[in-house]
């Protein structure tokens, strides 16, 4: 009974199906994602489904186009396509899923309801470097610069201590034992700012170190 008026069997009528499938981001404009609709068998009426996206951890615009719309199956038609556009970008990420969710078919009945596109990240790991710092000793302070060679959507850590060499703290300079960068979003510079303290003494240019450990979402 398809209407709730005559008893069609609906049995008989041929059943929509949409498959699950897998893309690969990019790294800039677009990508499409190519949904495959299908039919059981064939028929010698039309055949129409509304389908609309939905996101899940993939949010439109941002990382998908929201599209809705009708697909019709012309008579003896088997099988018929969604095309949705996908964003490439440059940040490291997790994988993302969105879906295509189909409802109210006419002469069909739909046998899957609703299919996932996952987005494969093609992003690798950002990578963390320290770069050396020259400074004078009554300038009070050096800082130490640290970058990403590639932004990225996630919080990216990285803890630092300092280390003598012939400077030693605390008299040339104050130490650090736990220190913690943090990496807000789309951020790839920050500074370890660092005490240095001036003396009288004549004496040859003296350095120390400042080491990079346990860092989070980076290598």
């Amino acid at each position: 009974d398809c209407d709730g008026l005559i008893d069609e069997d609906c049995r008989k009528l041929p059943k929509i199906y949409i498959s699950n499938i897998v893309v690969r981001e990019g790294n800039h404009g677009t990508r499409n994602a190519i949904f495959e609709l299908g039919i059981s068998k064939l028929s010698n009426k039309p055949i129409t489904v509304e389908y609309h996206t939905a996101d899940r951890t993939a949010q439109a615009p941002e990382d998908y186009e929201q599209k809705s719309g009708t697909i019709t199956f012309p008579p003896n038609t088997r099988t018929k396509r969604i095309l949705i556009k996908v964003n490439g970008d440059r940040l490291h990420e997790a994988n993302e899923r969105f879906s295509v969710v189909l409802s109210d078919a006419i002469n069909g009945l739909i046998r899957d309801d609703r299919a996932v596109c996952t987005i494969i990240n093609d992003d690798p790991v950002p990578a963390i470097n320290i770069h050396d710092a020259v400074t004078k000793e009554n300038c009070g302070q050096v800082l130490v610069r640290v970058s990403l060679n590639e932004s990225s959507d996630q919080v990216i850590t990285v803890r630092y201590f300092t280390k003598n060499g012939s400077a030693q703290a605390p008299g040339d300079y104050t130490a650090i034992s736990n220190g913690i960068l943090v990496f807000e979003p789309g951020e790839t510079t920050k500074n370890i700012s660092i005490v240095i303290n001036q003396d009288a003494q004549c004496e040859p240019t003296e350095k120390f170190y400042v080491l990079l450990r346990q860092a989070g979402n980076a290598e």
